[in-house]
């Protein structure tokens, strides 16, 4: 295994997110949208999402070549599935009461609304197939990967948040973190490379 632990200084944009804040409230760019977060309220776009609810997202490896998983201020913790299928809870914020589905597609997850109204995913916990490279990527929240072992690659990108990777055999490893703690534990890889900020290692 090779280690690269590389120190930067605190930058808090990640590839498909940028994110600067305030007392109270911050605002991300995520996917080309506008998503700002205060008191407890998302605003996407300038539309207000008041309403959130957990939705279970359940389904067989299809032929997609890799996962990736993105949140603006939420937790992303992922572990490798028994049956090499997707059972994953996503928290799923809305326009409008109850409205949106989840789906995966191309090892994406994809909110739709048939009334066409703003939603956004911000948080994704459960299981995923083992063997397909995987991206964990989130403004603000935590990402977590635990348990994959089939030598795949794993990357993280944290704004904010902690980036935690335990008991992994892995290929290449990458971890980019701004200030929040990154913790390797139990871990190997074909090459593992770390940058981290404010926050340390462990």
């Amino acid at each position: 295994m090779k280690l690269a632990l590389i120190p930067v200084a605190v930058l808090l944009i990640c590839s498909g997110c940028a994110f600067h804040g305030s007392h109270g409230s911050s605002t991300i760019t995520l996917d080309g949208r506008s998503i700002r977060q205060d008191d407890g309220v998302f605003t996407v776009e300038g539309v207000e999402l008041r309403h959130h609810r957990w939705v279970d997202v359940a389904a067989a490896r299809a032929d997609e070549t890799d996962m990736a998983f993105i949140t603006a201020t939420g937790e992303i913790t992922l572990e490798p599935s028994q049956d090499d299928g997707y059972a994953l809870q996503v928290e799923l914020w809305s326009e409008i009461e109850g409205d949106g589905e989840v789906r995966l597609e191309g090892g994406r997850l994809v909110a739709h609304s048939d009334g066409g109204h703003e939603l956004l995913i911000n948080a994704v916990t459960g299981a995923v197939p083992d063997a397909l490279p995987l991206h964990g990527e989130s403004g603000t929240g935590d990402v977590s990967l635990s348990g994959f072992s089939a030598g795949q690659a794993l990357v993280i990108q944290a704004g904010t948040g902690a980036a935690s990777i335990q008991g992994c055999r892995a290929g290449p490893i990458e971890v980019d973190a701004g200030t929040g703690r990154v913790t390797l534990q139990g871990v190997t890889g074909t090459t593992v490379r770390v940058s981290a900020g404010m926050g340390g290692t462990d």
